[in-house]
């Protein structure tokens, strides 16, 4: 017969009671941060804003008709108050609304979700990148960030959506243990363009560093997807001039522009 020593027995529970601690520590995060994202979610802040008003109001168009405000079918970019918008963020809350109505409470919930969503992916590429330890800390300082918290709660918050596809489609393609999950992953990483402006300077030399250090396959996909993006919002990119945020003056150079201040940054 075979007979355990009794010191093995020993680490084995020890072993197990600190997974059954960090497991719980990473419920008790998520469930605080679902918490504070969810309370009066409704009523606070007070009243939509512009930006909320109108995606709730194209992603009801897009749920009853499948058309915009202006009669497109399913468009990948929307004419929003003048200002040319990316889509995802349109096509996500669609689902919110079709469960809870066209109200504020549902316009906000999808940006809640996509913000929990980052953080349990944070927690994950830390923990795959590092160790847990380490994962549980960055998870419960981006619950508490004050960015992250104040624009979870907004229901206008592009860059969200943008963060999430980041985020998912790296940990699926670098880590993904089969062929279709990493082509998931690289079809999610290349789609994060079509979420934010910031993405078309971010994602390609994000792109590059990963190719450095890892040999995928996927990230040829993501790379044509992130071309295909610049291709479809060129033509938006430049209606968007000079109240968006690209701007090309008369001078030879680019100047980044918000809200149609100039902020002084230079792109080469």
């Amino acid at each position: 017969p075979r007979f355990n020593h009794p010191l093995s027995s020993t680490n084995s529970r020890s072993h197990s009671y600190s997974t059954m601690k960090k497991n719980l520590s990473l419920l008790f995060i998520l469930v605080f941060a679902a918490a504070l994202r969810l309370y009066q979610l409704g009523s606070i802040p007070p009243a939509l804003n512009r930006d909320e008003a109108g995606f709730g109001y194209e992603a009801y168009s897009l749920l009853k008709t499948a058309h915009d405000q202006h009669g497109r079918f399913l468009p990948l970019s929307f004419q929003l108050f003048g200002v040319w918008e990316y889509p995802l963020q349109f096509y996500l809350k669609i689902p919110f609304i079709a469960l809870f109505g066209l109200n504020t409470f549902s316009v906000r919930l999808s940006v809640v979700i996509v913000s929990l969503v980052t953080l349990i992916f944070t927690f994950l590429l830390t923990d795959r990148w590092f160790n847990r330890r380490l994962a549980l800390i960055a998870m419960g300082l981006a619950s508490l960030s004050s960015w992250h918290f104040f624009m979870s709660r907004a229901g206008y918050s592009q860059s969200f959506y943008g963060l999430m596809f980041l985020l998912v489609g790296t940990y699926y393609l670098l880590f993904g243990k089969t062929s279709p999950v990493q082509i998931f992953g690289s079809l999610i990483l290349g789609l994060t363009s079509f979420a934010y402006p910031a993405y078309f300077f971010f994602l390609p030399a994000y792109l590059i560093i990963l190719a450095f250090f890892y040999r995928r396959p996927g990230l040829i996909i993501a790379g044509l997807i992130l071309i295909s993006s610049y291709l479809v919002f060129w033509i938006p990119n430049q209606l968007r001039i000079p109240g968006g945020a690209f701007y090309a003056g008369s001078e030879a150079d680019l100047r980044f522009r918000w809200a149609d201040k100039p902020v002084g940054e230079r792109l080469s």
